[in-house]
């Protein structure tokens, strides 16, 4: 192989490294990324959670509490659903027209409906307001988001009663994080609540352990 020959194939190595930098590819998030937060966020002892008014403080240097209060819906209407990419899971402003791409991750939209619920969360110290989005809005709820979009106009009325049965003044312990600019834009919320357990239902599993290592000790 003479010089020539190989400063021009040097030259294509390079010409072809160029032109892959230059390529931009888009995020690609899977549901295998998805894991349940119940799994990875047990209950936590009680000199973990942070007392409202010092989680809000704190909120500039932590991303993330575990607060526990008594939950108020922040009442909205209907629907507590929105379309989403089902490959990001972003937001998405579907009209019904298939063959556009998500705004987001470039994929080939199939929307999927996302339900959410706004709630405000109490203790003797402060109030904060949070958004539950996804799995944990369907479990809040009660209900799933395909369920949501079957609703109309004229059983929101049973829906809310639903919900305000489901959730309104029951004591949660709440995970919470900072939102995204995304999950802010839905409600206008500061903090999400990644998962939550019914401070009562919590108490009453424990006092079952605790009986059955009694019983078998």
């Amino acid at each position: 192989m003479n010089g020539k020959t190989m400063c021009q194939r040097k030259e294509n190595v390079q010409e072809a490294l160029q032109e892959r930098k230059s390529v931009i590819l888009p995020p690609v998030s899977t549901n295998e990324a998805y894991v349940d937060p119940r799994v990875i966020l047990p209950p936590v002892s009680t000199n973990e959670i942070s007392r409202i008014n010092r989680a809000l403080q704190a909120a500039r240097f932590k991303r993330t509490a575990w607060i526990e209060g008594r939950a108020e819906i922040n009442y909205q209407k209907a629907p507590f659903w929105y379309f989403t990419c089902s490959n990001c899971h972003e937001p998405t402003d579907y009209t019904g027209i298939l063959d556009i791409n998500c705004h987001y991750c470039r994929v080939k939209i199939n929307p999927s409906p996302r339900a959410f619920i706004a709630l405000t969360i109490l203790d003797a110290t402060g109030k904060m307001d949070t958004l539950a989005l996804g799995e944990e809005a369907e479990k809040l709820m009660s209900i799933q988001a395909t369920e949501l979009t079957e609703i109309n106009n004229q059983q929101n009325m049973i829906l809310l009663h639903h919900i305000t049965q489901a959730i309104q003044g029951k004591r949660l312990l709440c995970f919470v994080k900072k939102a995204t600019p995304r999950e802010k834009a839905i409600k206008g919320t500061a903090f999400t609540i990644v998962t939550s357990y019914e401070v009562e239902q919590l108490a009453t599993e424990q006092q079952t352990s605790l009986n059955f290592h009694n019983d078998y000790a």
